[in-house]
């Protein structure tokens, strides 16, 4: 499902995957593939920044990994259609049954130049993003 944001923040992109650990103690690497649309209307910049965030069972979502400063430099009115890997070794404390969800977002430094970014959204309608998210048990 393609997600637009805009704006400055983060926003989510509406790639989420919850995972059941098999044993306590277990890590996890995480792996996210954020495919989407930068769309740049009054700037030649266009950086933005994805996250993963983590929260177990209904708490809140922590950032435990960043990419900044995403993006390439081209002409106003341009769009660019990227495959934003992210990669992370997360070590998170849970109980017997608890359930640890996965999330991507997609932050926008300033909202003064027409900055637009849309998940899920490469233009010609391949728009997958994939997690993959590997238990490493004790």
């Amino acid at each position: 499902t393609q997600t637009a944001t805009s704006g400055s923040g983060t926003h989510d992109t509406g790639l989420t995957i919850t995972v059941t650990p098999a044993a306590l103690g277990s890590k996890f690497v995480v792996h996210a593939y954020q495919e989407g649309q930068v769309f740049i209307s009054s700037d030649p910049s266009c950086s933005w920044h994805a996250n993963i965030h983590r929260k177990i069972n209904n708490g809140s979502f922590t950032v435990v990994h960043r990419n900044d400063y995403i993006g390439s430099t081209f002409p106003t009115n341009a769009r660019e259609e990227d495959i934003t890997p992210m990669v992370c070794y997360d070590s998170p404390t849970y109980g017997s049954g608890d359930t640890i969800t996965y999330k991507t977002t997609a932050g926008i430094y300033t909202s003064n130049y027409g900055l637009k970014y849309t998940a899920q959204n490469d233009g010609n309608g391949h728009n997958r993003s994939d997690f993959i998210v590997w238990e490493v048990t004790p």
